[in-house]
Order: C-alpha cells, then structure tokens, then sequence
C-alpha cells in the first residue's frame, strides 16, 4: 500500500514500515552490527534527502526547471544553390507567363 502526502514540494508517495516481529529469526536487522545500523541509517537519510529534492524539481507547482530553449543555427546555402533555385523560378515564371498568352 502506498499513501500519497501533499507537501509544499508537491506530492510525495510513502509505503508504510513494515512490522518486524521482535524474533531474531524473523528480524533482519538483528543480525546487523552497529557499524551496519549506522550505515544503514546513514543511507536512508541521502534516500530521503534526494527524493525531497527530487520532488522539489518534479513536483512542485511554482519551482518548475528553467525552460530550456534550443538554438538552432541556419543552414548556408552556397551561392551557386541559390543561383539554381533563382534560375528554376524564373524558368517556372516564365513558362506560366507563355500559358496565359
């Protein structure tokens, strides 16, 4: 089950902890040392702390990333392209203007 919390970064979904019975058979985290616990907790704290900043990039209304804006360069064409393209035109202009004779 997941629940959905509205935060000021927007929302933020959360799974339940999970009960862990007190047996050591059933507990893994009994079998961890201290060193393991603090690492662990260690780890759990950056998860939380990038996932709040992931949030506050995704989610929230008024802090969305600047928008990018790709600039694309013009293509050059040759002077000789543009000679042809003139030249084409001027042969299509002129074979209208000998229909409309």
């Amino acid at each position: 089950m997941v629940v959905l919390i509205k935060d000021s970064a927007g929302w933020l979904d959360f799974a339940p902890p999970r009960l862990y019975s007190v047996s050591t058979m059933e507990n893994p985290l009994a079998n961890l040392s201290v060193a393991q616990l603090k690492s662990a907790v260690a780890i759990k704290e950056r998860i939380q702390k990038l996932e709040k900043k992931l949030a506050t990039i995704i989610g929230a209304p008024g802090s969305a990333p600047a928008e990018v804006r790709v600039i694309r360069r013009r293509r050059k064409m040759s002077a000789e392209a543009r000679a042809k393209i003139a030249a084409a035109q001027r042969a299509r202009w002129a074979r209208q203007k000998a229909g409309k004779k």
